[in-house]
């Protein structure tokens, strides 16, 4: 080995301290690295296949571009710096998708909650029961308030996590976050929009009933909702 176990750790822990988004993982690893690296070095062992799996959590958090400033101080192999390389290239392409998936998501959610709000608008308006529309009765009003307003809401941290994307495409956080929020609203929204519709919300003759279905699968795909709220979210701001 061209250093030892001590130095190697030292200089990795080193290059990612020196980056705030990579505090983290020096703090979080430093121990279980310099462990496994001890081993690589005392008894001689062939990395391969250990490495993959042990140091996968420091990959996963470095950028891509201080790829080969993390890789440089350990010692590995020409081959198995390549493929840490790539693995991470990969892994950092991967996570971007997802990320892009949830903020799409996020607007599609957006979408069918302002749609659902403007269909129930129109069909309270439209809709008469003691000899005046029901949009006059004080508990139509306060439902609709509240359904705009939680549309509002999920709108808007979209918005915010599309322009934060935008300055940065590794950011992960914000599109979790608006998908998480955005779906649950487009959900909510459109059952109290199907229950203002009456018996008439479940007839394939309104707009309300396809717009129930419709977001009803938004919060399982590109991650569902205990993943968000578990591991993206969370670790990420307990880890910060």
């Amino acid at each position: 080995m061209p250093r030892s176990a001590a130095s190697a750790v030292a200089a990795f822990c080193g290059t990612l301290a020196l980056f705030p988004e990579m505090a983290t993982a020096a703090q979080n690893y430093q121990q279980k690295t310099a462990d496994f690296l001890t081993r690589c070095v005392t008894q001689e062992a062939q990395c391969g296949d250990m490495l993959n799996e042990e140091l996968k959590a420091l990959a996963a958090q470095a950028l891509i571009g201080r790829a080969k400033d993390i890789c440089a101080p350990l010692p590995l192999t020409k081959d198995q710096t390549d493929e840490m390389l790539l693995w991470m290239l990969s892994n950092a392409q991967q996570m971007n998708g997802f990320a892009a998936g949830r903020l799409q998501t996020g607007g599609r959610a957006s979408g069918i909650g302002q749609a659902a709000l403007e269909a129930t608008a129109v069909y309270t308006s439209e809709r008469k029961q003691f000899g005046r529309p029901i949009i006059e009765f004080q508990l139509t009003q306060h439902k609709l308030g509240r359904m705009a307003a939680h549309v509002q809401a999920g709108r808007r941290l979209t918005y915010r996590a599309a322009l934060a994307m935008d300055a940065d495409e590794t950011i992960s956080l914000e599109p979790a976050m608006a998908k998480l929020l955005a779906c649950d609203v487009a959900v909510w929204v459109t059952q109290e929009g199907q229950l203002l519709h009456g018996g008439w919300g479940y007839a394939e003759e309104y707009a309300i009933s396809r717009y129930v279905v419709d977001a009803q699968v938004l919060p399982i795909f590109e991650g569902v909702k205990p993943i968000l709220e578990l591991k993206v979210i969370a670790r990420q701001l307990l880890g910060s």
